[in-house]
């Protein structure tokens, strides 16, 4: 069926202005996709997790809606995410939230279509 190339390169962790609030941290991954040669850039992808850490929500691709194999998709955009920010989410040495945090790492992995 072949191959898709996700090209990581930004989070922007628990923002407000994704909505965040009191119960939930949302966080963005910016990333460009390519698929058959077809690049598609300047998506992104939104991230839901309860404060405190658990388990992570990972949303469609925005600006991309052609076919992508979603499980494997979101696998990968959670497993950049927990990379970046650990497995239970960016907290200061108070155990207070961290947020608005800007990571900019650059990663690319592949993904069965």
């Amino acid at each position: 069926m072949g191959t898709a190339k996700v090209m990581f390169h930004k989070c922007i962790q628990d923002s407000v202005d994704y909505g965040s609030d009191d119960e939930h941290m949302v966080s963005a991954v910016f990333f460009d996709l390519e698929i058959n040669g077809q690049m598609y850039s300047d998506l992104s992808v939104e991230i839901h997790q309860m404060v405190g850490g658990g388990p992570v929500e990972v949303g469609d691709p925005k600006g991309y809606s052609g076919p992508i194999n979603r499980p494997t998709f979101r696998q990968a955009v959670e497993a950049y995410f927990r990379e970046l920010i650990g497995p239970e989410g960016a907290e200061d040495a108070q155990g207070g939230r961290l947020q608005n945090n800007i990571f900019l790492e650059d990663k690319t992995v592949q993904i069965e279509m």
